[in-house]
């Protein structure tokens, strides 16, 4: 992953954990605004250019869905 998307990551992380406390009362979800930024900075800004069988996409779907399976549990 190039520079510029591990700091729109980080940014990313970092407005989500703002925002959170006011996310709980809103139908807003934290899978709904991921999708949402990853949308946008991927074909919307084009910031992010990810293959889709590459190893970094593997790792972060895998990340993604134990993050997901232990907040449900």
């Amino acid at each position: 992953m190039e520079p510029v998307g591990l700091v729109a990551l980080a940014v990313a992380l970092l407005g989500f954990g703002l925002i959170s406390r006011r996310a709980e009362r809103s139908p807003l979800t934290p899978p709904m605004f991921f999708v949402i930024v990853g949308l946008v900075l991927g074909p919307g800004l084009g910031w992010l250019h990810l293959a889709e069988g590459g190893t970094l996409v593997h790792g972060l779907a895998e990340l993604t869905l134990v993050l997901v399976l232990f907040t449900d549990a």
